[in-house]
């Protein structure tokens, strides 16, 4: 049900940019990846995520795409939502793929038809991506089943904070570079 939710949201917003065609500056879009996750988390308590929820599913569907087709990528998005509620590190990871398995197609289809125009995809990035996926789904196979479900949101928890706090950096530190270059 979670992953329906998130693909019925995916969908509107699929929709909804198909009509715009925006892209944002690069600075932008590093500070929207990154500042999502911290928002979410200043939310108050009755507004966290919660992954078993139709309704948040739509939205951090809708969410997630919007970023996706804006800045490529949702990764600490999406994983700050699946880590609200009270799936397990399994379910976490299972419903997850599913949602990324469409919306990986679903840029495929923005970018390479609607965006580019040619529906041209290069075969070999497109081998690289498959086999790169099927290699970490392999190795992190070990990882998962080491953790327990606590240490597996603990360390999500905090790859995310990583993650989210670079973007936050490299976006700001872009705006400063590019204001002092124009001046």
């Amino acid at each position: 049900a979670a992953a329906a939710a998130y693909i019925v949201g995916s969908l509107v917003a699929l929709l909804i940019w198909s009509f715009t065609r925006y892209v944002p500056s690069t600075p932008v879009a590093l500070l929207l990846l990154g500042l999502t996750p911290f928002a979410v988390r200043l939310a108050p308590q009755n507004y966290q995520p919660n992954p078993e929820q139709w309704q948040q599913g739509i939205l951090y569907g809708l969410a997630c795409m919007t970023l996706i087709l804006l800045c490529g990528v949702a990764g600490p998005l999406i994983d700050q939502f699946f880590l609200g509620g009270k799936l397990d590190r399994r379910e976490i990871i299972a419903t997850k793929a599913a949602c990324q398995v469409f919306a990986h197609a679903a840029k495929l289809l923005y970018f390479g038809i609607l965006i580019n125009q040619t529906g041209s995809l290069d075969p070999v990035v497109a081998v690289l991506a498959v086999a790169s996926a099927m290699l970490g789904t392999v190795l992190a196979k070990r990882i998962l089943e080491a953790m327990s479900d606590q240490q597996y949101r603990r360390w999500a928890n905090a790859i995310i904070t990583v993650i989210a706090g670079y973007y936050v950096c490299h976006g700001a530190a872009l705006i400063v570079l590019n204001q002092a270059s124009a001046h």
